[in-house]
């Protein structure tokens, strides 16, 4: 089989690190890395490779961040008390922070996109969960949630501030990335979308909790409620309030959902 080189460079001043051969097809073995250089005021991040195998002579190189920058990053994107860490530099337009959430930022930008990912290792039955706002030309400019490389769920048009939650299915590291895609043509609204409250863990759970007032169902019927459940009340929580998400079973047609503030 034939053999390829791999080299490693500094991300900021390009010295050359080392070298690896290896056979094409191969990954790299994560124990050939060298140890990245340090520079004043810069955070080693990480290496740009993927872990994909490799077909011919490559140079990795390493990936520095402002670690201020970065900090304040991630304390926009996260919902209190949670310390995930995101990078905000894989796009050629990062996201953005205003008011305390985290926006696109390729407004009015043809053909662009801005993004930023994570890599969350999460135990079956945990959630991800975070809340999201679009205002774009409705089925051309998205929001798109990427899980492990594939679309998990997209937004479109004029949404307000909404929730998605999503539920690990099995024990792994999950490859989630957030991305304002946009076409080659017009734009519509304030072309941006925001993220904000990013929470990983548990899903939050109450019991015995007693609550009074009217729930909106499917359809924008309206029904009264003002019962006790002990399986039926799950909680979440963000910097803005806390919502409680009530199940009743009074037909299999319905569920219903009713954010409350408590």
């Amino acid at each position: 089989m034939p053999e390829i080189t791999v080299t490693f460079e500094d991300g900021i001043d390009g010295t050359v690190l080392g070298t690896y051969t290896m056979t094409t097809g191969e990954t790299i073995p994560e124990s050939v890395f060298p140890a990245p250089l340090e520079h004043e005021g810069w955070a080693f991040s990480e290496w740009d490779y993927d872990g994909s195998p490799v077909f011919v002579d490559t140079t990795v190189t390493s990936v520095y961040v402002d670690p201020v920058a970065a900090a304040a990053f991630d304390n926009a994107v996260n919902a209190e008390g949670c310390n995930n860490h995101f990078d905000n530099t894989i796009s050629a337009y990062p996201r953005v922070i205003e008011d305390g959430h985290v926006k696109s930022g390729n407004q009015g930008i043809n053909s662009s996109a801005s993004s930023f990912d994570a890599y969350i290792t999460m135990r079956a039955g945990e959630i991800l969960t975070f809340d999201y706002m679009v205002s774009s030309e409705q089925g051309y400019d998205k929001l798109l949630l990427n899980m492990n490389g594939t679309v998990k769920q997209q937004w479109s048009g004029d949404i307000g501030w909404q929730s998605y939650t999503f539920a690990a299915e099995a024990d792994g590291t999950y490859h989630f990335e957030w991305t304002y895609i946009k076409d080659g043509s017009s734009a519509s609204g304030n072309d941006t979308a925001y993220v904000d409250n990013v929470y990983v863990g548990p899903a939050p759970s109450v019991e015995g909790v007693t609550i009074q007032g009217t729930a909106e169902v499917m359809e924008n019927r309206r029904l009264p409620f003002g019962q006790e459940s002990r399986s039926d009340i799950r909680v979440r929580h963000n910097r803005r309030c806390i919502s409680v998400l009530i199940l009743c079973r009074v037909h299999p047609a319905f569920s219903f959902r009713s954010p409350h503030s408590v």
